[in-house]
C-alpha cells in the first residue's frame, strides 16, 4: 500500500509542477494547463478512492475542485468532477462541501439532456440525505434516479442505483422492496465490488427479518470474498454485522471484538460514518452486558465525535440508546424525556423500528411507575409501529420471520390488560393476543380467497410456470441420479428460489390486489363471541414467559386464566410427547392435562357442546384430545373439537358460503415403495425418495374410503397412477380429496416441502406436491384428508403456529384439512379412516365424525393407546358436515341428508 501511494504521489507531483519527483527539469516539457491539471488531480483521488484511501482522496478533489474556477472544461467534465468529490465527501461526512458541489453540479448541468448525468445528480442528493440520516427523502431521489436510468437502458448504473434505493428501504425497514431491489441489482451488476456491497445488504435483510442463520452465513461469505480480493471497506462492513449476529445470539466478547476491528478499518479509511455506527453497536453490546457506565461512556464519545455534523440517524438513536442505560440503572426521570424525544425525531423521519423500541421502553416505565392507562398507550403505539412495518414486507414467509422476536411486546400488553383493572380485562387481553398470531396466515388466506381485481399480464403467469418448471425439472433429475455431477445442485436450487421470490415480490408490489390485502382486521371478543352458537366454547391459548394465558370464550361469557409460561410448557409436552409415542405402557398426561385444561374444566358450568382450540407456540404439537380432564374422562369423551391457527382465521373460514354441490371424492395412495424415509427427512436428499418406505395398506385405505363414498362418485389413483401430474388434473370440481401418502419436510427451502408422490415421465413431474404447487390448486375442497406422517407438522414459527401442509391446502381453496401429528402406524390408518367416512356419511359434522372414529379405534384394546388415535387433528372447520352421495334416497331425501349432514 505504501509503494502505491509513493508512486501516485511521484505522479501528482510531476502532473502539477510540470517536473519530475527527481525535481529534474526539461526545456522541452510543455507546462500543463490548468485544465490538464485538474483532470490528473481528479484522476489520481479516484485512483486513492479505489485504494480505500478516502481521506487523500477527500483532500485531492478539495485541489481539484479549488483549481476547476480557473480552468476550462467542458459541463460534462466540470459535472463529473462535482459530483466524484460530492460521492466521497459525503461518504466522509463533509456533508456542508457535499451540498455546495451539489448546487454546482445542478446549475452547471442545467437543463442538458444528458440522463446518465442527471441520474448521478439524484443519486448523490441521495446519498447527502442517507448519510445525514434522513432516509425518506434519499429514497425518493434515488428512486427518481432509478427510473432516469431505466428509461436510459444503461445497466451497469441502474444496478448501481438499485443498490442504493436499496440501503434507504434497509433504512426505512422496508426489507421486501429492500431484497428486490437488491436481486434486480445483482442481475445487472458486473463491479465485483457492489455486487459484495449487494450481498451484505441482502444479509442486513435477512437480520432483520429473524433469518439469523442466513444472514451469518452471508457476511461470512462476503468477508471472505472481500478479504481475498483486498477489499478493506467490505472486509469492516461484514465484520460489524456479524458483530450484530454475535450479540443477537448473546456472544457478547465475539461482538466486541468484531465491532472493535470494524472500528479499526473504518477509522483507517476515515469513513466517519461506520466509525460512529460501530461504535454506537459497541455501546449497545455494552449496555447488553450490563456495563452501563461503559455504554454510557462510549455514548459520550460518540457525542463528541459527532459535533458539528448532521448525522441525523445517530442523533435518534443515541437519545434511546442512552435512556435505556439510564433506565436500568434505575434513573427513570433521565431516562424518560431521552425516549420521548427519540420518539419524537423518529416519528418524523419515519423510523417506525425506533418508535417500536422506545415506546416500549417508555410502556416500561410508565407500568414501574404505576401509571397503567399511559402504560397501555405506549404498548399500544409500540404494537401499531410493528404492526407498520410488518404490513409492507409482502411475503407470508418475511412477515413470520419478522415477528419471531416481537412477540414478546404483545406478551407485555396482555400481562398489563389482564392484570390492571379499567384496561379492557380479558377480552382486551384476547384482542392483542389475536393481533399476534398467525396475521401472515390470515392476510395469505384472504388474498387467495378474493376475486382478481385485476388480471395479471400473461409475462408474470410465464415467468413463474417457467422458473417452477426449472425447479420440478432439476430435483425430478436429482431423484433419479441423473445431476451432472459438475452442477452444484444446491447452488442452483438456490438461484431459481431467489428468481422466484424476486418475482413474487415484483408482483405484489405492482399490482393493487395484493397491496389491499396486507392488512386483513383481527376481529373482536364481541364479534367472536357473536359467532359461537349455544354450547360451543373457543379454548385460545397464548404461550409467553413469564407466564401464559388460556381464554374460555362462549356466547355469553369470557373467563381467563394465567398459566406456566413457555419453558416449563415445553417441558410439560417433551415428556407428555414421549409417553405418546411409547405406546406400550399407560401414557401419564396427567400434569399436562392439568396445566393446560385444569382451570377451565374446575370451573366450567355445562358441558360444551363442540371444542375449538386456538394453540399457540409450542402447543400446536399437543393432542387435545388426548388430555385428563380429572374426573376419568379425557377431552377427547367430552365434545368434537377442532383447530385454528386464529379465531378471526376461523370466523373467515366460517362465513365461507357452503356450496352443496354434487360430492365428489378424490383419492391416492400406494404411491412409492423402498424403507428409507429416515434418510431423506435427516439429509433432504431428492434421491432418497426412491427409498421411501412402502406405505403396504394405503391402497387397502383408499379403496375402503372409496367404498363408502360410492365408486361412482370416486377417482382412485393408486401405484403407477398416482403421479403428481395426475393428481393435479384430477383435483378441480373434488369435494373431498384424500391423500395417504408420506410427507417430505425440505430443511433448506420450507416452501420446497410436501407430499410425496409418484414421479411421472417428463422431466418437469418430480413427483413431489410442494406447498407452493398446493397452492396453485384448482382446489375448492370441503376436505382435505392428510393421512400422511406428520402433515399437520412444519416449521414452529412464534405467533404463527405451525407452517406446514396443512397450511398450504387452506390457502388453495379447503374448509377443513383433516392430519396428523406424528408417523402413524398405517394398518391402523386404514381402519381409523374407513370410521371416519362412514361417521360422515351418517350426517354428522367434521369434529363428531373425528371423535366417532377415535372412540372405535380406542373401543379395540390392541388400539386403545393415544398413539394410535390422538395424531389425527382437525383443522379449520370441524362444525359442518361433508355432503355425501346419496344411495337410494328420492330427490327430497337428498336434500334433507344434505342439510341434516351440514348441521343447519
Amino acid at each position: 500500500m505504501l509503494v502505491a501511494v509513493l508512486v501516485i504521489g511521484a505522479a501528482l507531483l510531476l502532473a502539477v509542477t510540470g517536473a519530475p519527483a527527481t525535481a529534474q527539469t526539461s526545456d522541452q516539457a510543455p507546462r500543463p494547463t490548468a485544465a490538464e491539471r485538474v483532470r490528473a488531480l481528479a484522476a489520481e483521488a479516484a485512483e486513492l478512492v479505489d485504494l480505500d484511501l478516502r481521506l487523500e482522496a477527500g483532500e485531492l478533489f478539495e485541489q481539484a475542485v479549488a483549481a476547476a474556477e480557473n480552468a476550462e472544461l467542458s459541463a460534462a467534465e466540470t459535472v463529473d468532477l462535482y459530483l466524484d468529490a460530492g460521492a466521497i465527501w459525503a461518504r466522509l461526512s463533509r456533508f456542508a462541501q457535499t451540498r455546495e458541489v451539489l448546487a454546482r453540479a445542478e446549475a452547471a448541468l442545467g437543463q442538458e439532456d444528458d440522463p446518465l448525468r442527471r441520474a448521478r445528480v439524484l443519486n448523490l442528493r441521495g446519498s447527502l440525505e442517507s448519510y445525514r440520516g434522513n432516509a425518506a427523502a434519499a429514497r425518493d431521489a434515488r428512486s427518481e434516479a432509478v427510473g432516469v436510468l431505466e428509461t436510459a437502458g444503461e445497466r451497469e448504473q441502474l444496478g448501481r442505483a438499485l443498490y442504493d434505493l436499496a440501503q434507504s428501504l434497509i433504512a426505512l425497514h422496508d426489507y421486501a422492496a429492500a431484497v428486490k431491489e437488491l436481486r434486480r441489482a445483482l442481475e445487472l451488476l458486473s463491479d465485483d465490488r457492489i455486487r459484495r456491497y449487494s450481498r451484505i445488504s441482502l444479509g442486513i435483510a435477512q437480520f432483520e427479518l429473524n433469518q439469523v442463520d442466513d444472514a451469518e452465513a452471508t457476511f461470512l461469505e462476503v468477508m471472505r470474498d472481500a478479504e481475498a480480493a483486498g477489499d478493506r471497506a467490505g472486509v469492516g462492513w461484514a465484520s460489524g454485522e456479524l458483530g450484530l449476529v454475535a450479540r443477537d445470539r448473546g456472544d457478547y466478547e465475539s461482538a466486541l471484538a468484531w465491532c472493535d476491528r470494524a472500528i479499526a478499518i473504518s477509522r483507517e479509511m476515515g469513513d466517519h460514518r461506520n466509525v460512529v455506527a460501530w461504535m454506537s453497536n459497541k455501546g449497545t453490546t455494552l449496555r447488553d452486558m450490563g456495563r452501563h457506565g461503559e455504554a454510557l461512556e462510549q455514548y459520550r464519545r460518540l457525542r463528541e465525535l459527532d459535533e458539528g455534523i448532521e448525522t441525523l440517524w445517530l442523533q435518534r438513536s443515541l437519545h434511546k440508546m442512552e435512556a435505556q442505560s439510564w433506565a436500568a440503572l434505575g434513573e427513570d426521570d433521565r431516562a424518560e424525556p431521552l425516549f420521548r424525544r427519540a420518539v419524537r425525531l423518529a416519528t418524523a423521519a419515519g423510523d417506525r423500528k425506533l418508535v417500536w423500541e422506545s415506546e416500549l421502553e417508555l410502556a416500561r416505565l410508565h407500568r414501574r411507575a404505576g401509571a397503567s392507562e399511559e402504560a397501555l398507550a405506549s404498548y399500544e403505539r409500540a404494537l401499531d409501529a410493528i404492526e407498520q412495518v410488518r404490513g409492507t414486507l409482502q411475503l407470508e414467509s418475511f412477515k413470520r420471520d419478522f415477528l419471531r422476536n416481537k412477540v414478546g411486546v404483545y406478551a407485555e400488553a396482555i400481562d398489563l390488560v389482564t392484570a390492571e383493572p379499567g384496561l379492557g380485562g380479558p377480552g382486551r387481553g384476547f384482542e392483542i393476543a389475536e393481533r399476534a398470531r398467525a396475521r401472515a396466515f390470515l392476510d395469505t388466506l384472504a388474498e387467495s380467497r378474493a376475486e382478481l381485481e385485476e388480471t395479471l399480464p400473461a409475462e408474470y403467469g410465464d415467468r413463474e410456470r417457467d422458473l417452477l418448471d426449472r425447479i420440478s425439472e432439476l430435483q425430478a433429475r436429482a431423484r433419479r441420479g441423473e445431476v451432472d455431477p459438475a452442477i452444484d445442485l444446491d447452488a442452483e436450487n438456490r438461484r431459481l428460489e431467489d428468481e422466484l421470490e424476486a418475482l413474487q415480490l415484483e408482483v405484489r408490489e405492482r399490482f393493487p390486489r395484493f397491496q389491499g390485502m396486507r392488512s386483513t382486521e383481527v376481529v373482536t371478543i364481541e364479534q367472536v363471541q357473536s359467532e359461537l352458537a349455544p354450547g360451543e366454547v373457543l379454548l385460545a391459548y397464548f404461550v409467553a414467559e413469564p407466564q401464559s394465558h388460556l381464554w374460555a370464550i362462549e356466547a355469553g361469557r369470557v373467563e381467563h386464566w394465567r398459566i406456566a409460561g413457555t419453558a416449563e410448557i415445553e417441558a410439560a409436552i417433551r415428556v407428555a410427547f414421549g409417553e405418546l409415542l411409547r405406546h406400550d405402557s399407560e401414557p401419564r398426561l396427567e400434569a399436562l392435562g392439568t396445566e393446560l385444561l385444569g382451570s377451565w374444566t374446575t370451573e366450567a358450568g355445562e358441558e360444551p357442546r363442540s371444542i375449538l382450540v386456538v394453540a399457540s407456540g409450542p402447543l400446536h404439537f399437543v393432542p387435545f384430545e388426548a388430555l385428563p380432564l380429572g374426573d376419568g374422562r379425557l377431552l377427547a369423551d367430552l365434545a368434537p373439537s377442532s383447530y385454528a391457527p386464529s379465531a378471526t382465521t376461523w370466523i373467515e373460514l366460517r362465513r365461507r358460503p357452503v356450496e352443496l354441490e354434487a360430492p365428489l371424492l378424490l383419492a391416492l395412495g400406494d404411491a412409492v415403495s423402498g424403507d428409507d424415509i429416515d434418510r431423506l427427512r435427516a439429509v433432504g436428499d431428492l434421491r432418497a425418495l426412491e427409498t421411501l418406505g412402502a406405505l403396504p395398506h394405503s391402497r387397502t385405505e383408499v379403496e375402503s374410503v372409496a367404498r363408502v363414498f360410492g365408486r361412482s362418485a370416486s377417482t382412485v389413483l393408486l401405484g403407477a397412477e398416482a403421479t403428481e401430474a395426475r393428481f393435479e388434473a384430477a383435483v378441480p370440481g373434488r369435494a373431498v380429496v384424500h391423500l395417504a401418502t408420506h410427507g417430505w419436510i425440505d430443511p433448506a427451502t420450507p416452501s420446497a416441502s410436501g407430499l410425496v408422490l409418484g414421479a411421472g415421465e417428463g422431466d418437469g413431474d418430480d413427483g413431489i406436491l410442494q406447498l407452493r404447487e398446493i397452492v396453485r390448486l384448482d382446489l375448492a375442497a370441503d376436505l382435505v384428508t392428510l393421512s400422511a406422517c406428520e402433515s399437520a407438522l412444519g416449521e414452529l414459527v412464534t405467533g404463527e403456529g405451525m407452517v406446514g401442509l396443512a397450511r398450504s391446502f387452506f390457502y388453495a381453496g379447503a374448509d377443513s384439512v383433516l392430519a396428523t401429528l406424528w408417523s402413524v402406524d398405517d394398518a391402523t390408518s386404514a381402519r381409523f379412516m374407513t370410521a371416519f367416512y362412514r361417521a360422515l356419511r351418517s350426517g354428522v359434522s367434521k369434529a363428531e365424525a373425528l371423535r366417532r372414529a377415535r372412540a372405535e379405534i380406542r373401543s379395540d384394546p390392541a388400539t386403545a393407546h393415544p398413539y394410535y388415535w390422538a395424531p389425527y387433528v382437525l383443522l379449520g372447520r370441524g362444525d359442518d358436515g361433508v355432503a355425501m352421495p346419496a344411495r337410494g334416497l328420492p330427490g327430497w331425501g337428498i336434500a334433507l341428508a344434505l342439510v341434516a349432514g351440514l348441521g343447519l
